[in-house]
């Protein structure tokens, strides 16, 4: 893995797994790159996927409700979220630690022994 500035995470493509620093050496949580969205002919921001959320909708309340029902019920489940959020690039300063091809293999190999690509 390796830690990269804003300007370099807004060229790596989708799919690209990676954690924001939010001070030195605390990361919010492992998410996925989306497209990189482009404003006024320059890059601006991406969409990301976080890993670490409950899917929601309408008929089926918000993640806050699933959240709790889970914290409540150790039997409930909810498929993660799929839908993408905006991730918006204001602070050039930005770090991001970026996983690279050999660290997403080992997690493979661990997550699900025997099926590493």
């Amino acid at each position: 893995m390796r830690l990269v500035k804003q300007a370099e995470m807004l060229t790596l493509p989708p799919g690209t797994l990676f954690a924001e620093l939010q001070q030195q050496w605390c990361f919010q949580d492992l998410a996925i790159k989306g497209e990189t969205i482009i404003r006024d002919r320059k890059p601006s921001g991406f969409w990301e996927h976080s890993i670490a959320w409950p899917e929601s909708d309408d008929e089926t309340g918000t993640p806050f409700d699933r959240l709790d029902i889970m914290w409540n019920d150790p039997t409930a489940s909810y498929p993660i979220e799929t839908a993408p959020t905006r991730h918006d690039c204001r602070e050039p300063e930005t770090r991001y630690l970026v996983l690279e091809a050999a660290d997403i293999d080992y997690l493979i190999s661990v997550i699900r022994p025997g099926e590493q690509q």
